[in-house]
């Protein structure tokens, strides 16, 4: 017999690992490829292309005492305003995300619902395409001058040259 009065919680706080981030290259030919990157101790950001945005977070919480209850929260700062609980579900799926920086955030409590505040953090850069750079911007600026310089010295010597044939029959 036992007093369930006297069972205690389990304390040990589970570590946060993230596992792995998936991500999908498009091919030549409109084929796509899903590559992954194995998140390793130590590197804590990846760069991506504009066109990589589909990725998937998979991550687990180390703490192997019913560790199929382990309870799991993430978030992607510049995308999600607040914590989303995930259960037991391990692995996230982000889809068209826009070219910014990102920080993921995930959480693991044990299976007796006792959070660890260490929280696993990955920082994903999505580049943005050539034409929504800063120096493609500057190419814009200065073509656009250039257009508006050349259609203001083609108006103006059209107009000298209107000015000298009305003076000539005046």
């Amino acid at each position: 017999s036992f007093d369930p009065e006297q069972l205690k919680a389990d304390t040990t706080l589970p570590i946060v690992h993230i596992e792995s981030v998936e991500f999908t290259r498009p091919q030549k030919k409109g084929n796509k490829q899903t590559d992954s990157i194995v998140h390793g101790y130590g590197k804590n950001k990846i760069n991506l292309r504009y066109n990589e945005n589909r990725i998937t977070f998979n991550y687990v919480g180390l703490q192997y005492q019913n560790s199929e209850l382990n309870q799991y929260a993430y978030k992607l700062e510049g995308y999600d305003k607040d914590w989303i609980q995930a259960g037991t579900q391990r692995n996230v799926t982000y889809t068209n995300l826009s070219p910014n920086t990102y920080s993921f955030h995930v959480k693991a409590a044990n299976s007796d619902g006792v959070w660890n505040t260490q929280e696993q953090t990955l920082i994903v850069i999505i580049s943005p395409p050539w034409w929504r750079t800063w120096w493609a911007y500057l190419l814009y600026a200065i073509v656009f001058a250039s257009a508006v310089w050349a259609f203001i010295a083609y108006r103006s010597k059209r107009l000298k040259r209107e000015n000298i044939i009305l003076e000539e029959k005046v």
